[in-house]
Order: C-alpha cells, then structure tokens, then sequence
C-alpha cells in the first residue's frame, strides 16, 4: 500500500510512502521516498518504524530525517484503514 503525502520544509517536499509491514505485533515498518520540487538530485530513500501500544501510536524510529507531520498523519492513516490504530 503506497500514499503520497506534500509538504513544505524550505520548498516544497512529495513523499511516497510504503508501509512494509510488521516483524511482530507491535513494530510497523514504512519506507518513506522524498522528492524535492525543484532539486536535480536523486530522491532520499528513508524508513520509519512505528511503534502501536493498544491501538495508539506510542513511538516511531527513523533512519535518516524525522519523519514530518505530514507524513506521521499519512502512515497514521495507513495503520487506521488497516485496522491497526486509531488516527
């Protein structure tokens, strides 16, 4: 399942983001891809590991960047269709 989620840092950000999985019932794992509008360079590959406790979204861990909200709220809804966690 892949979702695009826009954002602005200091210009203009799309992230496609692919939720992978889970290694066990708790660990949720999301390889996020970053383009920058107007940059010549190749897209940032990054992942995030959300952590759910009960239905609720209680840590995360990147690899690279902190994810932006704008890509917390989208791998939220994610988990939320999947019936992992509420948003």
């Amino acid at each position: 399942m892949k979702r695009i989620a826009s954002w602005h840092k200091r210009f203009d950000i799309e992230s496609e983001i692919e939720y992978l999985g889970t290694t066990n019932e708790v660990d949720h794992r999301f390889r996020i891809t970053r383009v920058e509008s107007t940059s010549p360079y190749d897209p940032e590959e990054d992942e995030c590991t959300i952590t759910i406790d009960k239905h609720t979204v209680v840590g995360y861990m990147d690899y690279l960047v902190d994810p932006s909200h704008e890509e917390m709220e989208m791998m939220k809804e994610i988990l939320n269709e999947q019936h992992i966690c509420h948003k």
